[in-house]
């Protein structure tokens, strides 16, 4: 567990703080946190020289294209000027905005955008028959852990489905890399969220074996997963929560003083789905080194330091406690899998595959059917039978028995960060 300790350009900003007006300054004067004061670490910047290897001259597909991982790969690609760059997103906000952006780099005759849902098989088919891109990036899926927890066949339907179709289309239209964007919680999911997500790197392990001992000599898709945890900044993510309560004067909601999490920056993020593309031969896990947790505590803690404010005093903390389905801490990989390092700055690879893989697409298409008849309780109970371990980590697990926050900071709210 890592807790905050500041370097000197750090340190001199809360020094300021700290100062005169008895230690208060106007909230309006001092900007948020830099991504490097969260981290604590040096950041792993992009080197543009290795993308424009990757994307350069190509045609490139970014799914969940409007999205906080989309759309900054998106920027990426397009400043590594790739033939064609492909747009593709279900939110037509989301679409116009990063279309926009990403025509301004790049010119607007090379940026194509596309209206459309992953879970539509046969769109997606055309789209990519008529396109033929040749790498693929699949960023698009439901990620708020409980927003599905609450709709646990939305889950299923929208990242399981969703990245079946795509990467068979993918596989069908000739593309020659595709990575699909994973996450820290697949790994012994305790969530419907991690769970649907670590279905996804079992069907790409699956698609990837047959194609993989021959992909090189006959250019077959060499499809591979990217597993990472918290972006900052992102959308929904807890340090943009925490800073909205600061900003509003309070309380900040933390959801246990132990819980610890894994941090990475959105341009790192895109620096391990770039490598996995170069890298990939078949069927790995990419995993980018974050360091150690931070613990989500200190962390707001902290971030009440950078505007001005005094922790517990000036802002209320209130523990609301973990949500069904979270876990204090989060982890990388599971105990069976093995990361190497590749030779690229804190990118590892897990080249080990799971044996769930094997079965994988037969059951996949058997919740297909439990969705496609609206039969969301057979779905759910077919689902804890396939992987009882899931059930059993959710039932038995010790993190929600851990003892309850002190009276005084107790929660007093339902919602929460983390």
């Amino acid at each position: 567990m890592h807790s905050l300790c500041f370097g000197p350009a750090t340190r001199e900003r809360l020094k300021i703080i700290g100062g005169t007006n008895g230690g208060r300054i106007a909230r309006r004067k001092l900007r948020g946190p830099r991504i490097e004061d969260i981290l604590q670490r040096a950041e792993i910047p992009i080197d543009a020289r290795e993308t424009r290897k990757i994307v350069g001259g190509r045609t490139v597909l970014v799914t969940g294209a409007g999205g906080s991982i989309g759309s900054e790969l998106c920027r990426q690609i397009a400043s590594a000027h790739p033939r064609k760059l492909l747009l593709l997103d279900k939110s037509e906000n989301s679409l116009f905005y990063i279309n926009l952006e990403a025509s301004e780099r790049l010119g607007a005759a090379r940026v194509k955008p596309f209206l459309a849902d992953v879970l539509d098989r046969d769109s997606i088919r055309r789209i990519l028959r008529s396109e033929r891109p040749e790498i693929v990036f699949h960023a698009a899926a439901h990620k708020h852990v409980a927003m599905l927890e609450l709709h646990p066949q939305e889950a299923i339907r929208n990242n399981v489905l969703g990245t079946r179709n795509i990467a068979e289309a993918a596989i069908e239209c000739g593309a020659s890399r595709f990575v699909n964007i994973s996450t820290d919680k697949a790994v012994d999911p305790r969530n419907y969220m991690g769970l649907s997500k670590k279905l996804t790197e079992l069907c790409i392990q699956e698609l990837a074996r047959a194609a993989a001992p021959n992909a090189e000599r006959t250019g077959q898709t060499r499809l591979s997963n990217v597993r990472f945890g918290n972006v900052a900044g992102s959308t929904g993510s807890v340090l943009r929560l925490f800073w909205d309560q600061i900003q509003k004067g309070g309380p900040v909601r933390v959801t246990d003083p132990r819980a610890t999490r894994y941090f990475m920056s959105a341009p790192e993020a895109v620096h391990l789905i770039l490598r996995a593309a170069a890298l990939g031969r078949g069927g790995e896990t990419f995993v980018f080194d974050m360091g150690e947790p931070l613990n989500i505590y200190e962390l707001a803690k902290s971030m009440m330091l950078f505007a001005g404010l005094k922790p517990e005093s000036d802002v209320r903390i209130e523990f609301t406690g973990l949500h069904e389905g979270e876990k204090l801490t989060e982890e990388l990989w599971e105990e069976w899998e093995h990361p190497a390092p590749t030779g690229s700055a804190r990118v590892l690879v897990i080249r080990e595959h799971s044996r769930q893989a094997r079965d994988i697409l037969p059951r996949i298409r058997k919740m297909e059917e439990f969705l496609a008849r609206g039969d969301s309780e057979g779905l759910l109970q077919y689902v804890q039978e396939t992987f009882p371990e899931f059930e059993e980590n959710r039932t038995n697990g010790t993190d929600q028995s851990a003892p309850a926050p002190a009276p005084e900071i107790a929660a007093m709210s339902s919602v929460g960060a983390a």
